[in-house]
């Protein structure tokens, strides 16, 4: 990715973060000014300090979740919620399921067809690594859902439903900006992951919004990845080995 191309995300997220700012916000604006600060300092940088340094992989994989596990613990958001609500929860999380589920079928199936037919996918994964591979991407996945969807929205049930609605977009904004940032943006994403990234955080964030709780949200996310985490254990099927690796096969950090 160009330096121009980040450097242009940056202005333009601290451009949004400001009119959010004088919107009234306050403290609120400047902790996720802060944050997200953060958040693209390690996404820019830290790949390249494991090239000087060469330390462990899961190192790796544990300091790109620190700056959205944090914010929720340092700034003392509130209690974290894991509650299923009740059947009008459920209702919503449902219709939202079969949206998403939707969005990935018109979107993303020729996508899946040539990941099944594509030559990686006869490359054989140990089970050691498919498991490690998984364990890392579930990690990411709460780490992600912690802090776009419960530090960012948490002190909006307050706010009348129109700030509610942008944040929701900015917070899908941002969401889709920090894969944006990822060093592999430009061989693992087009623009039809861009728009399912953003309708997926639409939906994990309404419905956080009305459940304040992180269980729907972690499972439309982890519905939106299953088609990766299907193609890694797929390989376990295969017998010959073509590789020998230590570490897990996605490196994405």
């Amino acid at each position: 990715m160009l330096k121009k191309q980040k450097l242009s995300l940056t202005v333009l997220t601290l451009l949004l973060l400001s009119d959010i700012g004088i919107l009234g916000f306050g403290q609120y604006f400047f902790r996720i000014l802060f944050s997200f600060f953060l958040l693209v300092v390690v996404i820019t940088f830290l790949p390249l300090l494991r090239q000087k340094i060469n330390y462990s992989y899961w190192l790796q994989v544990i300091f790109f979740g620190l700056p959205m596990l944090l914010p929720a613990f340092l700034f003392q958001v509130k209690r974290i919620s894991f509650a299923v609500g009740d059947s009008m929860s459920f209702i919503s999380f449902l219709l939202s399921f079969i949206f998403l589920i939707v969005t990935l079928i018109l979107l993303h199936c020729k996508d899946y067809e040539m990941k099944l037919s594509g030559p990686t996918f006869n490359l054989n994964l140990l089970k050691r690594e498919v498991f490690l591979t998984i364990l890392a991407m579930l990690y990411s996945i709460f780490a992600e859902e912690m802090y776009f969807r419960f530090f960012i929205l948490s002190e909006l049930k307050d706010y009348n439903n129109y700030l509610r609605i942008l944040i929701l977009i900015f917070s899908g904004f941002l969401f889709v900006s920090a894969h944006y940032l990822n060093r592999w943006a430009t061989t693992m994403f087009t623009y039809r992951n861009y728009v399912s990234q953003f309708i997926l955080s639409m939906l994990s964030g309404n419905i956080f919004l009305m459940t304040d709780s992180l269980f729907y949200p972690l499972i439309l996310h982890i519905t939106y990845n299953f088609p990766e985490i299907f193609f890694i254990l797929k390989r376990l099927k295969y017998q010959q080995r073509h590789y020998e690796n230590d570490e897990p096969f996605f490196d994405d950090y």
